[in-house]
């Protein structure tokens, strides 16, 4: 029976063996196993930063692109809206249609136009006004506007201004007034808001005049004014006080009789 019993004993002190090689075998594989899952929890790691960094860097191109699709669209817009310029006689031409002046008798504005690059910028108006004896007449206007380069230009304006209805035919009688500066008026101070008081010129033709059929001034139902800067020196002189009429907005205003015409 010792016998058995040793022999029972041996057997299980093998098995022991074997279980415990079995164990140094499997904590050798879960070693090698925790090696492996570092390794990929490292690769992990690494792909994560990388890919974390290549997501700000793609919304970085993004806050880039929109950020150049700004500029492009600021280039676009400048580009297209250049200043209008005088042409190279010192005239800025304004087309009218007069039948939709005379029919709304709702006063018109131009465009700014700028005398240069880094010049005054002005426009030109235009209205009928009915005088007492209830008859209509074109009144036109000047007037300077707020610019971008006031502070390096020379103020009060030192150049008279022509303001013309142009004669459409050959004959060339233009409706002619020219604006004297006068440097008290506001009209030709530099400008402290958008516009300065415009310089009007008064009952400068009828408007029975343009409306006749055949008219010199008027033709496919448009007329045009037509503006001339003169550059050539200081033409400025002055206003006599008594002939500068007060509105309101303190413009400065002339009635023109309808006999100025130039050949």
């Amino acid at each position: 029976m010792l016998t058995d019993n040793l022999g029972k004993i041996k057997s299980l002190i093998q098995d022991i063996g074997r279980i415990i090689e079995n164990c140094v075998h499997l904590d050798l594989e879960r070693q090698t196993k925790e090696a492996m899952l570092d390794g990929i929890y490292a690769q992990f790691t690494e792909i994560k930063k990388s890919s974390d960094n290549n997501i700000k860097l793609i919304e970085s191109l993004h806050s880039m692109l929109i950020d150049m699709s700004k500029l492009l669209e600021e280039i676009k817009s400048k580009s297209f809206t250049r200043p209008k310029l005088l042409t190279s006689d010192n005239t800025f031409i304004w087309s009218i249609n007069f039948l939709t002046l005379r029919n709304s008798g709702q006063p018109m504005q131009s465009e700014p136009v700028h005398t240069s690059q880094s010049g005054y910028r002005l426009c030109l108006g235009c209205d009928i006004t009915t005088d007492e004896r209830n008859e209509k007449h074109i009144s036109i206007s000047f007037t300077i506007l707020l610019g971008e380069f006031d502070a390096i230009l020379s103020w009060p304006v030192p150049f008279s201004i022509t303001l013309s209805i142009l004669d459409l035919t050959l004959a060339k009688k233009h409706i002619t007034f020219s604006i004297p500066t006068k440097s008290k008026a506001l009209t030709f101070q530099r400008p402290i808001s958008t516009a300065n008081p415009p310089f009007r010129v008064e009952k400068i033709c009828p408007v029975d005049t343009l409306s006749k059929t055949g008219s010199n001034y008027v033709q496919d139902g448009v007329m045009f004014i037509e503006a001339c800067i003169d550059f050539t020196a200081d033409s400025r002189h002055e206003i006599p006080d008594d002939a500068v009429k007060k509105t309101a907005y303190d413009p400065m205003k002339t009635d023109v009789p309808f006999n100025m015409l130039v050949n």
